[in-house]
C-alpha cells in the first residue's frame, strides 16, 4: 500500500488537463516579415561617418588606363555617390520587387543577403541587383555591392568596403567580353 500514494501522483501527473479560457496563453504572435537590409540608410551613415574623420578622401579615376587622382572635400561626399541612393533600397520600396536570399558563406566567413528581381524589372527602375556580406565574426557589414542599368548598353557597379574605400566601375559587353569604361576608386582609411 506504500507504492499507492506514488501510483496515483504518477497518473495524475500524466494527465492532460484544460486550462479555464481565462488562464489559457496567448497564441503566439503572428512572424514578422522579412526586412531587407536598408542599403540606401547604411551609405548615407557611412558618408556622414567620413565626415567625421577629418581626412580628405582620395579620388582615384581610371578611364582606359588614364589615371586621375583627386582629394574630396569631406562635406560635399553625398554628391559623389549621388547615383547610388536613388531608388531608396529598402523593405518598402523593393520587397515586390526583389527576393532575398541568405547563406552562410563559410570561405569568406560571411552571411551574404543577395537580392534579386522576381521577375521583370519595372523600365522606371535602373536598379539590377545587389548583396549585403556581414562578418560571421563580427556580425557587422563588411561590404555592400550592387548593380545599375544605365539603359545605354552600360551598367554600374559600386562595391561598398564598410568604413575604408569605395569602387565604381562602369562597364559593357562586346561579344562575349567585358569592357571597363571607368573605375573611381574613393579612399578614407589609408591603413591597406
Amino acid at each position: 500500500m506504500k507504492w499507492l500514494p506514488a501510483l496515483l501522483l504518477l497518473i495524475a501527473c500524466n494527465q492532460k488537463t484544460e486550462l479555464p479560457a481565462f488562464e489559457k496563453a496567448p497564441p503566439p504572435p503572428p512572424e514578422t516579415l522579412d526586412s531587407y537590409f536598408p542599403v540606401t540608410d547604411y551609405v548615407v551613415g557611412e558618408i556622414a561617418n567620413i565626415k567625421t574623420l577629418f581626412v580628405n578622401p582620395l579620388k582615384i579615376t581610371n578611364v582606359k588606363g588614364k589615371i586621375d587622382s583627386v582629394w574630396l572635400d569631406p562635406e560635399n561626399m553625398q554628391d559623389e555617390f549621388k547615383d547610388f541612393l536613388t531608388p531608396v533600397i529598402d523593405t518598402g520600396n523593393m520587397k515586390s520587387i526583389f527576393e532575398e536570399v541568405k547563406f552562410e558563406d563559410t570561405d569568406t566567413e560571411s552571411y551574404i543577403f543577395s537580392y534579386a528581381p522576381y521577375d521583370k524589372i519595372p523600365d522606371s527602375l535602373n536598379l539590377l541587383r545587389w548583396d549585403v556580406y556581414v562578418s560571421t565574426l563580427s556580425q557587422r557589414v563588411t561590404s555592400v555591392n550592387w548593380a545599375k542599368d544605365l539603359k545605354n548598353g552600360k551598367h554600374q557597379q559600386l562595391v561598398w568596403n564598410s568604413g575604408n574605400s569605395c569602387k565604381i566601375t562602369e562597364l559593357h559587353q562586346e561579344k562575349d567580353e567585358i569592357i571597363i569604361d571607368k573605375e573611381i576608386t574613393i579612399k578614407w582609411r589609408f591603413r591597406e
